[in-house]
């Protein structure tokens, strides 16, 4: 590999850093803007603000920092079992599947195994 190609590389993983951090901050901000408005529709409020929690777990899994993606996938999951009858299914699936990943990833495999069954 000479020089050139590991500068580019190195150029590319940089901006893949500030793409993800740029990701992060607008779901930080999505959730936030959540938080604070639609109190006339909570099972909107709370979906939307699930969704951001799940999305700011997955760029934690990208950045591999597993704990903080099972912390913030888990505060998903926790909303999403509160809505009960407006539930997505299909959503809530999606979240056990990435925190069972980002557990295996954080070497709790006993747990990975439970969130995946």
């Amino acid at each position: 590999m000479t020089k050139n190609d590991e500068q580019a590389k190195d150029e590319a993983e940089a901006d893949e850093i500030s793409n993800l951090q740029r990701s992060w901050e607008m779901f930080e901000l999505a959730k936030l803007i959540y938080t604070k408005n639609f109190d006339n529709d909570m099972a909107f409020k709370n979906k939307r603000i699930a969704e951001c929690w799940l999305k700011l777990g997955e760029i934690s899994i990208e950045q591999e920092s597993y704990e903080q993606a099972c912390i913030d996938i888990g505060e998903s999951i926790r909303l999403q079992e509160e809505l009960k009858e407006n539930r997505d299914e299909r959503m809530l699936a999606e979240s056990f599947y990435q925190l069972g990943l980002a557990q295996q990833f954080n070497n709790q495999f006993t747990s990975a195994k439970e969130s995946n069954l």
